[in-house]
């Protein structure tokens, strides 16, 4: 899936230095939508980190820090404590330099401008549009006619005449 694309974190990177100015004084946040399972939203933030370990070893090390949360945005219950979370690493992340929150989703929709009001922070955009997106699409649009040319077809129903004798 995308999460597990190197494409997606090459492209979040590129999101981050697009909006950056000084690397070594700044803190990227990337911020995924979450889940509202505990399993689930810990495989996803599992996934994230994998995303910041391949953003680091192309060139993501330049930043101060790359760190990761989920917003669990559409579950009240859990979003109550996501959000400060949220809050405190964009707090201090600005306290001694920059905050880059930078959304780790397709598209740069959500709730920061909302959630973050008042703090001090750039924002980045989603994943889409990104040449590194469209490389992951053509990537699965391959892989999908690879595994429908490797599947077995049904041979071809006799086709009934529509002339009868």
């Amino acid at each position: 899936g995308l999460e597990a694309s190197p494409h997606f974190a090459k492209g979040l990177l590129d999101r981050a230095q697009a909006i950056s100015e000084t690397p070594s004084e700044e803190t990227v946040i990337l911020l995924a939508h979450g889940t509202g399972s505990d399993d689930k939203n810990a495989r996803w933030m599992e996934n994230l980190h994998t995303i910041a370990d391949t953003m680091r070893a192309n060139g993501g090390d330049a930043f101060r820090d790359i760190k990761v949360h989920t917003w669990r945005e559409d579950w009240p219950e859990k979003r109550k404590q996501t959000i400060p979370e949220i809050q405190q690493m964009v707090r201090e992340a600005a306290e001694t330099g920059t905050a880059l929150v930078v959304p780790a989703r397709t598209t740069a929709q959500g709730r920061a401008s909302e959630y973050l009001e008042g703090l001090d922070y750039r924002y980045g955009k989603g994943f889409a549009p990104h040449p590194e997106f469209e490389a992951w699409m053509r990537e699965q649009i391959e892989t999908g006619i690879d595994r429908l040319q490797a599947t077995p077809q049904a041979p071809d129903a006799d086709v009934v005449s529509a002339e009868r004798p």
